[in-house]
């Protein structure tokens, strides 16, 4: 007999679940009936979910996405926004950038329509992250905030016709097309998609209580398995510090590349709540800490970074948490005999 699409499904969920040796509690993460669902789009699904207060989309728990059906959803939060400058939420931080759309192997594409795989956020290389309560003049605010649910005190509340932020009303003006980023010097990034040397590297999203299951594309973007649903964070996540980066401890407890892993010491659990870290944004970095909730807080005042600029091997190199690959000092060939 057959098995039905949806009965595989679960039972792909179900074996994770059992391979990972989890638990998972008895959580509802699902919309609030007053809530107006919003939907993000990877590689021709669209995911319906929530923005939580950080601005995080928050998938809807068991449940699969659909195909664009043209009808109108709510609202996409990584839609097509036309070449304007943006303002992304980052729990009460603004970072400026622009939409553009991309294919899963990163390179850019002019045309915002099919077939992008997704819309992505690139934070303008040497842009201020802003306080959102201290450093923004509401009235004053040029760029719309794509993401942002929940308004700090004294905001003017978001318009009817979209659930998220429509303030101001308009683009302030159109930017071009976001600068050109480089490596470290004498290192190059060898990616966990191209790169066979490299373990497979499965990615596990961690945030607003929701566990989801995807990879990272070369860009830094988490990328859901569309025939995997979201499910609840499970009570315990084991996860053991290894620093043999294909190692099976070091596999598992990087898959789960939203949650911090901090200090300790070879072969024991990962304890950590939080973690100075760098985020990986289409060759850029942004400096700020990394929570055991999966949220990531830049650095109010910090300066987006171009990846040439990483300080590898120097003070202050925290942890890229998101990059796609394996930075690699490359070496010389020895001369001729």
């Amino acid at each position: 007999m057959k098995t039905s699409g949806r009965l595989s499904h679960i039972t792909r969920a179900a074996t994770l679940v059992a391979f990972l040796a989890m638990d998972a509690p008895a959580i509802d993460v699902r919309i609030p009936g007053n809530v107006p669902p919003v939907y993000e789009h990877f590689t021709r699904h669209e995911w319906r979910g929530r923005i939580d207060s950080d601005g995080n989309f928050v998938p809807d728990v068991d449940r699969l996405p659909s195909h664009p059906n043209g009808m109108g959803f709510p609202y996409v939060v990584n839609g097509s926004y036309g070449k304007q400058s943006l303002y992304e939420h980052r729990a009460g931080r603004l970072i400026r950038g622009v939409p553009v759309s991309v294919r899963r192997d990163g390179k850019q594409i002019e045309a915002f329509s099919v077939p992008s795989d997704y819309v992505a956020f690139v934070p303008e290389v040497g842009s201020r992250v802003l306080d959102a309560l201290q450093d923004v003049d509401v009235n004053g605010l040029r760029y719309r905030i794509y993401n942002m649910r929940e308004r700090p005190p004294g905001w003017p509340p978001a318009g009817k016709s979209n659930p998220l932020a429509t303030f101001p009303p308009e683009p302030a003006e159109q930017d071009p097309k976001p600068v050109a980023v480089g490596v470290p010097a004498g290192y190059e990034l060898a990616l966990y998609r191209t790169d066979k040397t490299l373990a497979s590297h499965k990615a596990i999203r961690i945030v607003g209580g929701v566990m989801w299951v995807g990879e990272l594309a070369d860009d830094g973007e988490f990328i859901p398995d569309p025939e995997l649903p979201p499910l609840p964070r499970p009570d315990a996540i084991p996860r053991t510090l290894s620093f043999s980066s294909n190692s099976v401890e070091a596999i598992h407890t990087r898959m789960y590349y939203t949650l911090p892993i901090g200090g300790g010491s070879e072969g024991k659990p990962v304890t950590a709540k939080s973690e100075n870290v760098y985020e990986y944004r289409s060759g850029r970095i942004i400096k700020g800490v990394l929570y055991d909730t999966g949220t990531f807080v830049p650095e109010a005042g910090s300066k987006v970074l171009d990846f040439k600029d990483y300080p590898v091997g120097r003070p202050g190199a925290f942890r890229v948490y998101n990059l796609p690959g394996v930075l690699r000092k490359i070496t010389k060939p020895a001369p001729p005999k």
